[in-house]
């Protein structure tokens, strides 16, 4: 899941958010939390049901819908750009000329 770019990938796509995330453990993705603890907190959490997943509301629907807009208009890029590969402009497949 994409955790770096979540409100672009994740809420304006499929219209759910995260409910109460702990305040103490910072949103990133589970792999690069450094705290053994903080991991089982989080899981902790998921399974008791205090943190979960909802759909939004149709007038929170909206209101993302809006701020989408109003970046796009801006011209305030919302997701960080992916890298070029590397073999850019290659031709690549069965075929591509062998050389």
């Amino acid at each position: 899941m994409s955790y770096v770019n979540f409100i672009v990938d994740i809420v304006e796509k499929y219209y759910i958010k995260i409910i109460n995330w702990p305040a103490n453990i910072p949103f990133i993705k589970p792999a690069d939390i450094g705290d053994i603890n903080h991991l089982r907190q989080l899981v902790a959490a998921f399974k008791t049901g205090s943190t979960y997943w909802r759909p939004l509301t149709k007038h929170e629907k909206k209101l993302v819908e809006n701020e989408a807009r109003a970046r796009k208009e801006a011209g305030v890029v919302a997701k960080k750009p992916r890298a070029k590969r590397s073999d850019a402009g290659v031709k690549r497949g069965p075929n591509a000329s062998l050389k």
